[in-house]
């Protein structure tokens, strides 16, 4: 018997597509450990569902539950106790198991609401309970949830449709009270589609490639697929190269370094572009990665440096130099920190630090009004994460300044 897809490989696969690939026909011995911080952040989440649990009990004392152990790994059993669960009209039903002959789930909650199905006037809406930090926002700085998320959350509609007789029309990520993201389950999602289809082909098929991205530093995968990749050279092994861009140029013959590093720039400019039109790629990507890719491909395979032309640094009496701390388990940013320093060599540090979460608030209207003061110094940061996560603050505090993105 084929195995029955979860509601992980859907979290997986938005992550990494060849990782449930693994997990099916993977060599068990070329796994690694499990990263440390990946068991923390397990264990935080387990934690954080009891946290989620008690504010929930105290909100609705009147409500009935059924609680599962999470460590029930009996499916049959698990899904039995579920059924019933249903059947009697439980309100919440946490740690459920819902499963049919190639589905199986496990939604951090069940929650009953009105509406009519097989068991009576009355379905279910699956939740998850995510304990995780903002990972990408809208432009109004809103959270905006990957594919990751949402299509688990989607897998246990499907489910829920065929046991219940009745598709529930929305499902919800909780991440905080302040946090709760709704799903549209009766949404068309073609990128569900596709990758419900390839998963549910793993079983069937045994060929998929690897490719080598930022995530791969947490899976136990990663040793297996690096090998795999460093032996055929592949292109994915250039920083610039992930899995769209590997996909894309594999359509276009490109498959490894050596193949990419001998590419005119212009030519291959104006393929990707027509292939951009087609679904390859992705919509925002800059035609310039083409020409950073294919430099990089050529050191690569030279194995030399390459001095480029130096970049010319803003002229300003000042500059900042920011970095924002976070905790990543409570949604909660506890520093802003920064070197406010002069041309004439002098700097000072100030550290705006929120002792308690109601203080966040405060930290960053006080940092927006060193921005404002200091408006014509530039503001240096390590990547583009201290800009989203301050846009999310801004949207999370509509009444923060938020001209410093107008200037």
């Amino acid at each position: 018997m084929n195995k029955r897809i979860t509601g992980s490989d859907l979290y997986n696969y938005g992550k990494c597509a060849h990782k449930p690939y693994m997990d099916i026909h993977g060599n068990p011995k070329e796994k690694q450990d499990v990263h440390p911080l990946v068991k923390l952040l397990w264990e935080s989440g387990v934690q954080y569902e009891d946290l989620v649990l008690d504010y929930l009990k105290d909100l609705y004392p009147y409500k009935s539950w059924c609680e599962l152990e999470p460590e029930l790994t009996d499916k049959e059993k698990a899904f039995e106790i579920t059924l019933n669960a249903m059947n009697k009209g439980i309100d919440y039903i946490y740690q459920g198991s819902i499963m049919t002959d190639e589905y199986f789930g496990r939604p951090d909650l069940l929650i009953k609401v009105d509406g009519k199905s097989k068991f009576g006037d009355y379905h279910y809406i699956p939740v998850d309970i995510k304990l995780a930090r903002v990972e990408d926002t809208w432009d109004d700085g809103k959270e905006r949830l990957n594919n990751s998320q949402k299509w688990q959350v989607m897998f246990y509609g499907d489910i829920l449709e065929q046991i219940q007789g009745k598709r529930p029309e929305a499902g919800y990520i909780y991440k905080t009270r302040s946090r709760k993201l709704k799903v549209d389950l009766n949404r068309q999602d073609n990128y569900y589609d596709k990758a419900l289809s390839t998963i549910k082909s793993y079983n069937e098929v045994d060929s998929s490639y690897p490719a080598l991205s930022s995530i791969c530093k947490m899976c136990e995968w990663k040793a297996s697929c690096k090998s795999r990749l460093s032996k055929d050279n592949d292109a994915s092994m250039l920083f610039y190269v992930g899995r769209a861009m590997q996909t894309g140029l594999k359509a276009i013959d490109i498959e490894t370094v050596e193949d990419l590093s001998r590419q005119d720039p212009a030519e291959l400019r104006n393929k990707v572009s027509n292939l951009k039109k087609s679904g390859f790629f992705w919509k925002s990507m800059s035609l310039d990665l083409v020409d950073k890719s294919i430099a990089r491909a050529k050191v690569f395979q030279s194995k030399k440096e390459v001095v480029y032309t130096p970049f010319e640094f803003p002229e300003s009496d000042f500059e900042i130099h920011y970095d924002i701390e976070d905790d990543p388990t409570q949604d909660f940013v506890y520093l802003h920190g920064l070197v406010i320093a002069n041309k004439n060599g002098d700097s000072e540090y100030v550290g705006l630090l929120a002792q308690t979460r109601d203080d966040e608030k405060r930290i960053t209207e006080e940092f927006i009004d060193i921005l404002h003061e200091y408006k014509d110094a530039p503001v240096y940061h390590y990547s583009n994460y201290e800009n989203s996560t301050l846009r999310r603050l801004i949207g999370k505090y509509p009444d923060l300044d938020q001209s410093i993105y107008e200037d």
